[in-house]
C-alpha cells in the first residue's frame, strides 16, 4: 500500500522588526508568521510531533537571537509546499526595497504522512559575515507601505526578470554577503555594468543610464551623472589595486547601494525585457525623462521607495 508523504517546510528569517505578517502573499500560497503564532500553524498543518521538534530548534535560535528579531515564512497548506526559490526571491525583493541585515537563517523540514510526522532536519541556510552590524540595521518599515510592498512583490514574481536584470539583482544581493566593504562595492559596480549595452564607452553609458533611469528632473539626473563618474573611479581603484581610502567607501557605498536598489525597482516597473531595447530607449531620451522609458510606466512604486535625495558626493581622496 502506497503511503502519501507531503513535505512541510518553515523558513526562519532574522534581523526583522517589520510587520511582515501583515503582508498578503496568498498568491504564492505562503505567509509570514511571528514565532508566537507559528506553533498553532504547525499543530494544525503538521501535528503535535512536528511541534515537539520545532520547539527544540526554537530553543536553539533564541539563545542567539531575541524572538522579536525572528520571523517565519511557511506555506498556507500542505498542498503547495514552500519552495526554496520562493523564499529566496521574497528575501531578494525585500532587500531591494529595504537594504538591511534581513537574512534567511534556517530551514526546517517535516515529512507528513497519514499516521505521523517525521522530522526531516534543520538546515542553516545562510548567514552574512559577522561584522557587528546585524543588530544595527534590522528590516523595518511603516504599515502604510504595506500596499506598495505587496504591489512590488507581485510585480517581481509575475514579471520574470530578463537576463541583464537578473544579473543586476544577483550582484546586488551578493554584496550583502561580502566580508570586506571593498568587495561589496565591486559587487554593486557589477550591477552598473549589467545594464550597459555593448563594450564601448562603458563608463559613459553607465553614467547616462543611471542618470536617466533614476533622475526625476534634469537637475537630479545631472547630480547622478556627476556622482557616478566618481563612483566608477573608486571601482577602478579597487579592482586595479591602485589603493583606496576607507573614508571614501564609507560615503560612496551607502549611496551606491541605494542607487542600485532604486535602479532595480525602476527597471522592474518599466518591464523592458531586453537590454538592447533599454539602451535604444535611453539613447533617445534626455535628463529628467525617465517616465518616457516605457509607455506603461507608473510612478507609484518609485514615489514610495526611490525618493532619496541626491546630493553631490565629496570628491575622492587623492591616491
Amino acid at each position: 500500500m502506497e503511503i502519501s508523504v507531503k513535505v512541510f517546510q518553515i523558513a526562519i528569517f532574522k534581523c526583522c522588526i517589520a510587520p511582515l505578517d501583515r503582508l498578503d502573499l496568498s498568491f504564492l500560497n505562503v505567509k509570514f508568521l511571528k514565532l508566537e503564532d507559528l506553533e498553532g500553524h504547525i499543530r494544525s498543518v503538521a501535528g503535535e510531533s512536528a511541534l515537539t521538534h520545532y520547539k527544540v530548534s526554537y530553543d536553539e535560535w533564541t539563545t542567539k537571537w531575541s524572538p522579536s528579531l525572528l520571523i517565519s515564512l511557511c506555506a498556507n497548506t500542505l498542498e503547495t509546499p514552500l519552495q526554496k526559490e520562493i523564499f529566496d526571491d521574497i528575501q531578494r525583493a525585500l532587500l531591494i526595497l529595504f537594504p538591511s541585515e534581513f537574512r534567511n537563517y534556517s530551514l526546517i523540514t517535516f515529512r507528513v504522512h497519514e499516521h505521523d510526522t517525521v522530522f526531516g532536519g534543520e538546515e542553516q541556510v545562510t548567514s552574512s559575515p559577522h561584522r557587528g552590524r546585524e543588530m544595527k540595521n534590522p528590516l523595518s518599515f511603516d504599515l502604510k507601505l504595506i500596499p506598495a510592498i505587496e504591489t512590488f512583490i507581485k510585480a517581481y514574481f509575475k514579471r520574470p526578470s530578463p537576463q541583464y536584470l537578473r544579473l543586476c539583482i544577483d550582484s546586488y544581493v551578493s554584496h550583502f554577503y561580502q566580508w570586506k566593504e571593498s568587495l561589496a562595492y565591486v559587487s554593486l559596480a557589477i550591477c552598473m555594468e549589467a545594464i550597459a549595452e555593448g563594450k564601448e564607452m562603458v563608463n559613459y553609458k553607465i553614467r547616462r543610464n543611471l542618470s536617466i533611469i533614476n533622475g526625476r528632473c534634469q537637475d537630479e539626473s545631472t547630480v547622478i551623472f556627476v556622482n557616478t563618474k566618481n563612483i566608477y573611479e573608486l571601482r577602478s581603484r579597487i579592482v586595479h589595486g591602485d589603493g583606496h581610502n576607507a573614508s571614501d567607501l564609507e560615503i560612496y557605498l551607502p549611496y551606491l547601494r541605494q542607487l542600485i536598489a532604486c535602479t532595480i525597482i525602476e527597471l522592474i516597473v518599466h518591464g523592458i525585457d531586453d537590454r538592447k531595447k533599454l539602451d535604444e530607449k535611453i539613447t533617445s531620451l534626455g535628463f529628467g525623462q525617465k517616465k518616457l522609458i516605457s509607455e506603461s510606466y507608473d510612478t507609484y512604486l518609485s514615489d514610495c521607495f526611490c525618493s532619496f535625495q541626491h546630493k553631490l558626493l565629496p570628491k575622492l581622496s587623492k591616491k
